[in-house]
C-alpha cells in the first residue's frame, strides 16, 4: 500500500485519460501520473504519491470501473495479461 507523499519508482505503461497524463505501474497497482506528457512509455521514473484512497491511487474524478477498464485495455495493448 502507498502512503501520501511517499516517493516511489514507477514504470510508465501507456497514455492516461486526460491530456498530459500517463498510466504507470508500481507494486502491482496502476497509478495515474500527471504532468507526464513528455515521458516516453517504458521509462522508469520516480514520482511522489499525492492521493491514496482505500488503499488505491485515484484521480479525483475516476471510478473503480474506469480504473479496471484502463488496466484491462493496457494489459491487452502490451500483451501482459
Amino acid at each position: 500500500m502507498f502512503r501520501r507523499d511517499e516517493k516511489v519508482k514507477v514504470m510508465v505503461k501507456g497514455p492516461g485519460w486526460m491530456k498530459g497524463e500517463k498510466l504507470a505501474i508500481a507494486r502491482d497497482r496502476v497509478l495515474t501520473v500527471v504532468d507526464a506528457g513528455g515521458i516516453p512509455v517504458g521509462k522508469e521514473i520516480a514520482v511522489r504519491i499525492e492521493r491514496v484512497v482505500d488503499g488505491y491511487i485515484w484521480r479525483e474524478n475516476e471510478s473503480q470501473s474506469h480504473l479496471s477498464q484502463a488496466l484491462l485495455a493496457l494489459n491487452k495493448k502490451c500483451g501482459c495479461g
